[in-house]
């Protein structure tokens, strides 16, 4: 079902899609508009509840989305800058640049990063939509976001790091983040900023 709904005085066009959730979902479309994922039982006042308890995170969210600056028409980010688009470039090319940097990256190790870095780690690299790294210990692969290609190389670099680091602290605990803070000591801002440009900037 298509409606309209006001949230925070400005009106939206939603989809309310009924499955069989035991709860409501929430989610932005590219345009702006929002789909709502609901079990049967909710009523429309009970949908209307709902809007509005995440009225706030909704309006930021749709306020960074629809503000996200995209680079000139017949170019491309890569690496930090702004360059023509090369014919036949896809998502494909910004994987190829990922592991290519992840090669290159991987025989210029630290030395103590290298003494726990396994033997054998795969690159894989893929569009994700919430992380920019993720690291399978127990097949020793570690996949990149492809996004990272758009952005300056020491943010590839801080997350690169960051993965490779679980290989000697699995969690996210003091030992990991004393670690990761010695081979990167600005890795907090690094990925602050990482963050703000993956969300302004569109990719």
């Amino acid at each position: 079902m298509k409606t309209v709904l006001s949230i925070a005085g400005e009106r939206v066009a939603c989809e309310i899609i009924v499955k069989s959730n035991k709860n409501a979902y929430l989610r932005l479309r590219p345009d702006g508009s929002i789909v709502i994922t609901a079990p049967a039982s909710f009523t429309p006042a009970r949908i209307e509840a709902f809007v509005a308890r995440n009225a706030g995170r909704i309006q930021r969210a749709r306020g960074e989305l629809l503000s996200k600056k995209a680079p000139p028409e017949g170019t491309i980010l890569l690496w930090g800058a702004t360059v023509p688009r090369p014919e036949g470039w896809s998502e494909s090319s910004y994987r190829t640049e990922i592991l290519k940097a992840a090669a290159l990256r991987m025989a210029a190790l630290p030395p103590s990063l290298s003494a726990t870095t396994p033997d054998g780690v795969r690159f894989r690299a893929r569009r994700m939509k919430t992380r920019f790294g993720s690291n399978a210990i127990h097949t020793r692969s570690v996949t990149l976001n492809t996004v990272l290609a758009r952005f300056d190389r020491r943010y590839f670099d801080a997350i690169l790091i960051h993965e490779l680091v679980h290989f000697a602290h699995p969690d996210h605990g003091a030992g990991f983040y004393r670690t990761l803070l010695s081979l990167v000591p600005d890795y907090r801002r690094l990925r602050r900023e990482l963050g703000t440009l993956f969300r302004t900037m569109e990719v």
